[in-house]
């Protein structure tokens, strides 16, 4: 797969993710450090670009330990599912979108 995108693709998707009004987070598998987060979830987390990136999922008061949320996305990292797909979890009933 081929994932080189030209200059205007890349800002095309930048404006989709920074406008959608579903809140997405883009985290690093290892680390689970959050990596992106748009404009909706920041603005309804109250918090900064530069906070959330100190933050995992797990700190949004998911109702799981930190070793839990790596087990549940052990087969999607090893690819042991075969491909890695968007994670949706409800917390706190509002709907997020989570990408490793």
């Amino acid at each position: 797969m081929d994932f080189r995108i030209d200059l205007r693709k890349k800002s095309f998707l930048r404006q989709l993710f920074e406008k959608s009004i579903n809140e997405i987070y883009i985290f690093y598998p290892k680390s689970l450090k959050f990596f992106a987060v748009n404009h909706t979830a920041r603005k309804n987390l109250g918090s900064s670009s530069k906070e959330l990136s100190a933050m995992t999922p797990v700190d949004l008061k998911l109702e799981m330990s930190v070793d839990r949320f790596k087990r549940l996305l052990e087969p999607l990292i090893s690819g042991e599912k075969g491909e890695v797909f968007p994670l949706k979890l409800s917390i706190a009933e509002k709907t997020a979108l989570f990408i490793l």
